[in-house]
């Protein structure tokens, strides 16, 4: 089992989740991703990307070397210089997914690839961090069938702070508890993706 460490400041209430999907067997994937379906990221963007990954979406299974695998395609901005990219996967109810992430240049060939050792859970979301070089095209981003069914501990810290009125100004006090929350592996789940310019020294 893996425990997962997080930090914010409170629970996000979620509706119409589904399950944890746990198995893609009886799909027809597709060999490799159909970067023709790729949702534009803009580059400092007010939002990030958010694209949903499920049991209906596109899924693809790397030339039968892989399991059956959701994914979800990104086109990168194009931009004269590096820039970085946040990929991040959030819990779905009790479901998350373990992204798998592929830079693809324009051919569509592979350049990088990020896995699971790459993965880190902040701010209530697990993901990374790439640097993005001229020339690189497009982001795939897909469920890890080695990681789906797995059951993981995830600790979340709540705080709260009390303003409390003293003869010469006001005090705060804090107080806080942490709960431990259940998740599993899964082929669902909500991807999100932003890019952001590097920032140089003058």
């Amino acid at each position: 089992m893996v425990l997962l460490l997080a930090a914010c400041g409170g629970n996000r209430t979620q509706t119409n989740v589904s399950p944890p999907v746990v198995s893609l067997e009886g799909r027809q994937c597709e060999a490799r991703p159909n970067l023709s379906t790729a949702r534009q990221v803009e580059l400092e963007a007010r939002r990030a990307t958010v694209v949903e990954v499920g049991a209906d979406t596109p899924c693809w299974n790397d030339n039968g070397k892989t399991g059956n695998a959701a994914y979800a395609v990104f086109a990168l901005p194009q931009a004269p210089n590096p820039y970085m990219v946040r990929v991040s996967s959030a819990p779905h109810g009790n479901a998350i997914l373990m992204p798998r992430v592929q830079i693809l240049n324009e051919s569509g060939a592979v350049v990088r690839e990020m896995g699971r050792q790459d993965m880190q859970f902040r701010s209530g979301a697990l993901g990374t961090v790439a640097r993005i070089q001229p020339g690189q095209r497009y982001l795939v981003v897909s469920s890890d069938p080695q990681s789906v069914g797995e059951r993981n501990a995830r600790i979340v810290g709540n705080t709260t702070v009390t303003t409390v009125p003293v003869p010469f100004g006001a005090i705060q006090l804090y107080d806080g508890h942490d709960s431990v929350h259940q998740l599993q592996g899964s082929h669902n789940g909500v991807i999100a993706v932003a890019a952001m310019a590097m920032v140089t020294a003058n």
